[in-house]
């Protein structure tokens, strides 16, 4: 058994990820047993463990088994682990191998079918089992692709220093292959490949850390990527050819510049290779009729649609409208049919709401292993609810949390769980600021500035604040009812009777006075939502000039929390305003 963990020990630092080392005794069972666990790495899959001579050999499963036998999924076979894994749950750390959530999904035990063992069955790429688990009933089989005519692999140059390998995957023809699904396929192999052999392998495309590694491109696996197509030329000194090979041409001293277009032509009449792959293409006739039929198309009934420049969502929406063609002169996407744009909408609709439903699964699950526990968190059915005493600091939180909402009727914030993470970065400071503005805490700290030199500075700043004026240089005074950038945010100037602001108290209250500059105090007011919608604003930040100066034209992050702020100020008006006319009513109805 520990010939057989060597490699997972190898993967992994047990000083760093608390996973199961192998060290502990696990009793043995009379039945087989199994595992599959939920693990959302850097794709999210499934792995599947069956017990077998005192380990868990292990498949890492796409998408999840399946009950309906026309299902088919890949299975890359990773290293054993040990029979104490089939206990564990939690997060591995981010950096470590396989790092990410791993949560148990099923379990239970398995029997083999045939007459074949377990360990033969396994070497010959046929294996069939039946599994008995609290989710899972039923026979399944592991099969290994083979390299024959259906299931081989084909490599050629690429014209350069790099080989292409072409592997045709069996499909469904109820369930036609998609490019997402290939390009997953691609990933886990090379992912597989640079796992195993890290010093021969990378999969990530910075020249800086290939130091003499190959780079496993998987990225040519996508509708929107380009691939060298056989016996292309290529623009490179020699005319160099993308040329077919057999796997007994793959050798360390293969040298890609010796097929050109001057010894190509020669080299095809002798090779063999991709003979099956080429015998499988059938469809350029059929490619030559449609290239020759130059006859006008007549108008075609359809809708238009235009994307966002993203190659996943591109490749899901030619998935769902195999028919759908690139127009250029539309610059859109054209869907044909009578019902197209009702079904555009309704995919665009499915599409957010999948999104959104596999976010919050993602937050619940992460929620579920490592919970917030606090008072002022509760989790509700479809979103966290955030409910602490006022404060600033607590909103400018809250806030920038992505789709974080305020429930005025509740008195309340709700955060759904697809912004856990950034929820979790950010409780800390939520929770130390709402503990620092509870009633108790708020009246121990006036008791302990009562009187104090501190106390009497924060009196005096909010009394010169609700003055509602500011220093502005005399000679150089902002425009009047516009919105301006200021030491106390944005604000709308509404004229200055020429009283002079003194040194000191623009240096306590506002901002540094400058030396020999003369101030004068300015009135202003908070500008309205209307005004602040329509406000322009300033493509760079200021200067320090400006700064020093006092006031500036303010940037676009300035004027969101300008108009966030008003937004909040009507809500609170509007909301005084309903109850007060609810209370003429029912003062009206006694």
């Amino acid at each position: 058994m520990a010939d057989n963990l060597s490699k997972y020990r190898a993967k992994r630092d047990f000083q760093k990820t608390n996973e199961p080392s192998g060290q502990a005794q696990v009793k043995p069972s009379n039945r087989r047993r199994f595992v599959i666990q939920k693990h959302d790495a850097t794709r999210l899959h499934y792995d599947l463990r069956l017990e077998l001579d005192g380990v868990f050999k292990s498949w890492a499963v796409t998408k999840g088994p399946s009950l309906d036998s026309h299902d088919k999924r890949l299975a890359v076979e990773v290293e054993d682990h040990p029979l104490d894994y089939g206990d564990f749950e939690g997060t591995i750390p981010i950096g470590q191998y396989g790092g990410g959530t791993v949560m148990l999904w099923d379990r239970g035990y398995w029997e083999p079918e045939g007459r074949k063992s377990p360990e033969e069955a396994l070497r010959k790429g046929d294996f069939k089992f039946t599994l008995e688990g609290k989710r899972l009933h039923g026979s399944f089989v592991l099969v290994r692709m083979r390299n024959d005519r259906d299931g081989g692999s084909f490599c050629k140059t690429t014209g350069g220093r790099g080989l292409h390998v072409v592997t045709p995957l069996a499909i469904n023809k109820r369930k036609p292959l998609s490019w997402s699904e290939a390009k997953g396929f691609t990933h886990d192999v090379c992912q597989e490949m640079a796992r195993d052999n890290p010093g021969l392998y990378l999969i990530k495309m910075t020249k800086s850390l290939r130091g003499g590694r190959i780079f496993l491109d998987y990225l040519r696996n996508d509708r929107m990527a380009t691939a060298v197509a056989p016996l292309s030329p290529r623009a490179r000194p020699g005319a160099t050819v993308s040329m077919p090979l057999n796997w007994t041409q793959v050798k360390s001293n293969l040298n890609p510049k010796r097929y050109t277009v001057r010894t190509v032509p020669a080299l095809l009449a002798k090779t063999t290779a991709w003979q099956d792959y080429c015998d499988g293409n059938g469809r350029s006739n059929r490619m030559d009729e449609e290239t020759n039929d130059q006859s006008p198309a007549p108008a075609r009934v359809g809708a238009t649609t235009d994307l966002p420049h993203d190659r996943i969502t591109i490749a899901q929406f030619r998935e769902a409208f195999p028919r759908a063609r690139w127009s250029d002169r539309l610059n859109a996407w054209f869907v044909p049919g009578r019902t197209a744009q009702k079904r555009i909408s309704r995919w665009l609709a499915e599409m957010e709401a999948e999104a959104d439903r596999f976010a919050d699964e993602k937050g619940r699950d992460a929620f579920a292993f490592e919970p917030i526990e606090s008072r002022y968190l509760e989790a509700g059915p479809a979103t966290f609810q955030i409910r602490t005493p006022y404060s600033r600091s607590v909103i400018d939180e809250i806030r920038e949390i992505p789709h974080a909402r305020w429930d005025a009727d509740r008195r309340l914030w709700t955060v759904p769980y697809r912004s856990f993470d950034e929820l979790r970065r950010r409780w800390p400071a939520i929770e130390r600021a709402a503990m620092r503005s509870e009633p108790e805490a708020r009246r121990k700290r006036r008791e302990a500035l009562k009187g104090t030199e501190a106390d009497e500075t924060s009196k005096a700043k909010a009394r010169e604040r609700r003055r509602k004026r500011y220093p502005v240089p005399a000679h150089d005074a902002p425009p009047l009812e516009r919105a301006i950038g200021t030491h106390v945010g944005v604000v709308f100037f509404t004229g200055t009777d020429g009283e002079l602001a003194g040194p000191a108290a623009v240096s306590m209250f506002y901002f540094p006075a400058a030396e020999r500059e003369e101030y004068v105090w300015a009135s202003w007011r908070a500008g309205a939502l209307e005004e602040l919608v329509t406000a322009w604003p300033a493509r760079t930040p200021p200067t320090q000039s400006q700064l020093d100066r006092g006031w500036w034209t303010p940037t676009l992050d300035e004027l969101r929390i300008a108009r966030r702020d008003a937004r909040s100020k009507r809500r609170v008006r509007e909301r005084k305003q309903k109850d007060n006319s609810s209370g003429e009513r029912t003062a009206d109805g006694l």
